[in-house]
């Protein structure tokens, strides 16, 4: 068998070449060359708004009043205009709401949205939604919609070395290198921002402020428009107490490691921009029949967050639907426009109670 260099100096080339490579994140990051402006823009348009997330995060620079953040169930899951339409009623002046939202659970994403959010707009209350518990499921893409003890499948694109600092101290080493393994693999279609800026497709986000409004059945039966009005719920039933009649009930589930370490990231992050938050249980369908909110840990005590819970039990919020009339809320376990709409406006009056509490950030 032939060597694989022909001489000492063609493998000493190689290994310079190589120990380069595996370095260019670091040496990057050093030079500050590539704009952080540039990051979420390699994002493919299918894995959300990316041009709505860009706007929001690095193009305007006015107060906000709620961002929504996280992933798929989130972006599915809230009827963002109503929202603006009843804080602005409240307020007497016009509301600036948001969702930041993408497919695919990781908290690691949710921490790079709400940091590059925070270090540059003011926001009045960040509404995050924490991985519900693994119920069983029919959904085929059941894996990749739950958390894993590894990075987000699009980190690689948004998490790059240095822009986060302290945001990996204390993680595992196998997160860690699994993060510097991506920032090698993203590092390329970053540098390319240098030759010529990206450019994202306008997402048809703004009538939205970012929302998806699915309008797909239920594994895929007809979409049927299916407006009733939600049962009503006092908004101190809806937010977690620790009284003998909450509605909430935690359970001892695992959570990956590297999750937690990033739910405990956001925790400090919001703690460190005195920004107040909601923790928002979002009803699935394969929880639809559960008589109370189910966590799967205490998060205020597994995170440290300092953060008002928001929920309503699935079998409460549709008692008085069959379970045929329920599923038209749903397209698999997210919810649809249907179900958007009817869940948003269930929750509506607790958001408001916990956004009149904190100060008025206009």
């Amino acid at each position: 068998m032939a060597p694989a260099f022909s001489s000492l100096r063609h493998a000493a080339f190689f290994a310079i070449l190589l120990l380069l490579l595996l370095t260019a994140p670091v040496l990057v990051s050093w030079t500050g060359v590539v704009d952080r402006a540039q990051v979420y823009p390699t994002m493919p348009v299918g894995t959300g708004p990316v041009s709505h997330i860009q706007r929001e995060i690095f193009e305007d620079s006015s107060n906000l009043d709620i961002a929504f953040i996280g992933s798929s169930f989130m972006w599915s899951a809230i009827d963002a205009p109503y929202v603006q339409q009843e804080l602005s009623r409240a307020l007497g002046r016009e509301a600036a709401v948001t969702v930041l939202a993408s497919v695919w659970p990781g908290l690691d994403r949710d921490y790079a949205f709400l940091a590059d959010l925070l270090a540059r707009r003011r926001v009045g209350l960040v509404v995050l939604q924490f991985p519900n518990r693994n119920r069983p499921t029919r959904d085929p893409a059941a894996e990749i919609n739950r958390v894993s003890d590894q990075p987000h499948v699009q980190a690689y694109r948004f998490f790059r070395v240095g822009d986060f600092p302290g945001a990996v101290d204390g993680l595992h080493w196998r997160g860690r290198a699994a993060l510097y393994a991506g920032a090698v693999l993203g590092l390329p279609r970053h540098l390319l921002s240098l030759i010529r800026p990206n450019y994202t497709t306008e997402a048809a986000a703004a009538a939205t402020l970012g929302a998806r409004f699915e309008q797909r059945g239920h594994y895929g039966a007809p979409f049927e428009l299916y407006r009733p009005a939600p049962l009503a719920f006092s908004a101190q039933d809806m937010i977690y107490s620790s009284g003998p009649t909450s509605w909430f009930e935690f359970h001892d589930e695992d959570m990956p490691p590297y999750q937690l370490h990033f739910a405990q990231k956001i925790a400090a992050l919001l703690a460190e921009h005195n920004v107040p938050t909601v923790l928002l249980h979002i009803p699935q369908a394969n929880e639809y029949d559960v008589n109370v909110v189910e966590e799967r840990m205490n998060w205020l005590e597994a995170t440290g967050i300092n953060a008002q819970m928001i929920g309503v039990p699935p079998a409460r919020m549709f008692a008085d639907k069959t379970f045929e009339e329920s599923m038209r809320f749903f397209a698999s376990d997210h919810l649809n426009e249907n179900g958007a709409m009817y869940f948003t406006r269930a929750i509506m009056p607790a958001l408001l109670r916990i956004y009149s509490d904190d100060e008025d950030p206009g």
